[in-house]
């Protein structure tokens, strides 16, 4: 419907996290990959989901903050952890580290970190995270360990805050995209 009645040819971003990550990969099966409408995508964030780095024949993952046509994920763990145990349905899936845009598994600083939003939703907090791609997890550490209490997490599992940690570093990367 919405295509039909009010895209009028624009380009699209689509986006969602943990379920919404499913549906975000359901719409790109449905409506991008071998469509003509694939032409339109700026980019897919199916943030917090497994999604495998082939899973689309004709949409790479991201590997740039400026690449169009492509999907950006990443799952967040705390740093060390690695595709056993809990973490074992990761093994092959993307990762794109959200302050560089990259797939590589360097450091990125807390000085590339825009600002998350804690779940009070009350202010914007900024450098306090460095992030390295491992694999197929995003791993990271707090550089201000006295913000970590405004950031949900089960042990070393940070998928509930998949999307808050990074705020504002994805709504700058959506609009530079």
């Amino acid at each position: 419907y919405y295509l039909a009645k009010y895209n009028n040819g624009r380009p699209i971003i689509l986006a969602g996290h943990s379920q919404g990550a499913y549906h975000v990969a359901r719409l790109m099966d449905d409506f991008f990959t071998g469509k003509p409408l694939l032409n339109q995508l700026v980019a897919a964030y199916p943030i917090g989901f497994d999604t495998q780095k082939n899973r689309y024949k004709d949409i790479p993952v991201g590997d740039s903050a400026s690449q169009v046509g492509c999907f950006v994920t990443w799952n967040t763990v705390a740093w060390g952890q690695d595709t056993t145990g809990p973490y074992a349905r990761y093994r092959g899936s993307a990762c794109v580290n959200p302050l560089n845009w990259k797939q590589d598994a360097g450091v990125a600083e807390d000085k590339l970190h825009m600002g998350g939003v804690p779940f009070d939703w009350k202010k914007t907090e900024k450098h306090f995270l460095r992030t390295k791609v491992h694999g197929s997890l995003l791993w990271i550490t707090f550089t201000d360990s006295s913000l970590k209490k405004g950031f949900y997490h089960l042990g070393t599992n940070y998928h509930v805050s998949d999307v808050n940690l990074f705020y504002m570093n994805i709504r700058e990367n959506a609009e530079k995209r």
